[in-house]
């Protein structure tokens, strides 16, 4: 496990600089590597993921936007997995309420809430 924390970590630190200047790609790859820490109980390090992949969405995208549904839904699912019901609903209710706002959800968006 120590192994699979640090090259996470490692590919975390790669995508930062690779993608230094393109913050929609670079929101995508954390919050997939914080799906791997999720996977892996690597708890701490996925919520440190996706709080990153979500502030750059919420700085790039409409308030709204799917990528920003799709991330609290990620991390309340890993607030789920955690233990911490109450932050787990925090977040699904969050994304719930944005995925309820999209003119034309994407599919299974909303599905994937209730």
């Amino acid at each position: 496990l120590h192994l699979a924390r640090e090259s996470v970590l490692n590919y975390a630190a790669r995508v930062r600089r690779q993608y230094a200047d393109a913050d929609p790609i670079r929101a995508h790859l954390l919050r997939a590597l914080g799906q791997v820490c999720t996977r892996l109980d690597l708890f701490d390090e996925g919520r440190a993921l996706f709080d990153e992949s979500l502030a750059l969405f919420e700085r790039t995208t409409a308030e709204d936007d799917p990528d920003r549904v799709q991330t609290l839904r990620v991390m309340g699912q890993l607030e789920y997995h955690a233990g911490d019901y109450p932050r787990a609903a925090e977040y699904l209710e969050r994304a719930l309420a944005l995925a309820r706002a999209l003119e034309e959800p994407a599919p299974g968006d909303v599905a994937g809430l209730a």
